[in-house]
């Protein structure tokens, strides 16, 4: 039996960027990030940033805001067609700087429905802040029909169809999820700065599971100075930026299996450390 040829970092990219960016895409359309809706066209017009959105267990995407009654966009009539555009904008969980990790925008048809119809749209699955804001004192919940939508990260610009981004949804759901995030950023906490470093070290040596995504000569924070910092954990990798005096560069460091649970992220940032520990042995 001839042995199995060791995977290059262009077959770990192609195997692991297109799963990453659907990934991404579905935690921010289940309600990660700060979204926001703009009317364009010859509909309504105007502009709403206090919005809720999430997808339901049918996959459909919800978005709820409060009728401000001098928005013309909040206080369409319910079932008019709306041509909106929706922007979701995340950040990163690093609590010693601010990133923007990614974005989603699309371009779509907003319905407001009416009062007695919202209560059929919403089931467990979908982001409990919008049954919430749909519930105040003039709030409006509407469902958002898209063909394609475009993620901007670290990686690039990754324009994909809405269907596949619901065709990647586990039972498990979008992982980390908004309230998992937080214990996800946690689990990170056990790698030191020194140990996040390696990483990058690995990324030089040439390691396969290092892809490295961007780097910019832009001035930075002296305090900042030879810092590892998270931009993103997902169930793909870990995405960190490492920052000096000549600027920033940034790298996934992909997990040898998907994770979908938080015991499952302790498991896969376990054997990131592991791997660190190996080249400290051969150094």
């Amino acid at each position: 039996m001839e042995p199995t040829p060791l995977a290059t970092a262009a077959t770990v990219r192609d195997a692991v960027l297109p799963v990453r960016a659907a990934s991404l895409a579905l935690r921010l359309l289940s309600g990660a990030g700060k979204p926001s809706i703009h009317g364009y066209g010859s509909g309504p017009s105007g502009t709403c940033e206090t919005v809720w959105h999430g997808l339901t267990a049918r996959g459909e995407l919800l978005v709820a805001a409060i009728d401000t009654f001098d928005n013309p966009l909040t206080g369409a009539p319910a079932l008019e067609p709306i041509s909106v555009r929706l922007d979701v904008v995340k950040e990163s969980p690093e609590w010693a700087a601010r990133i923007t990790a990614c974005a989603i925008h699309l371009l779509g048809t907003l319905q407001w429905l009416p009062q007695d119809d919202a209560g059929g749209y919403l089931d467990a699955s979908v982001n409990p802040l919008v049954a919430e804001a749909a519930a105040m004192p003039g709030g409006r919940l509407g469902v958002l029909r898209t063909d394609r939508v475009v993620l901007h990260d670290s990686a690039g610009v990754a324009p994909m169809p809405f269907a596949d981004v619901l065709a990647s949804r586990s039972p498990a759901g979008a992982f980390p999820s908004a309230v998992e995030e937080l214990s996800a950023r946690e689990e990170l906490e056990r790698l030191t700065q020194s140990d996040l470093a390696e990483l990058f070290a690995l990324a030089d040596d040439g390691w396969d599971g290092a892809l490295p995504l961007t780097s910019h000569a832009v001035e930075t924070c002296a305090s900042l100075h030879g810092q590892v910092l998270c931009v993103d954990i997902d169930r793909t990798g870990l995405t960190l930026m490492q920052v000096d005096a000549a600027g920033t560069r940034t790298a996934l460091f992909a997990f040898d299996q998907p994770a979908g649970s938080l015991s499952e992220l302790s498991g896969r940032v376990g054997g990131l450390a592991a791997r660190v520990g190996l080249r400290r042995l051969r150094s």
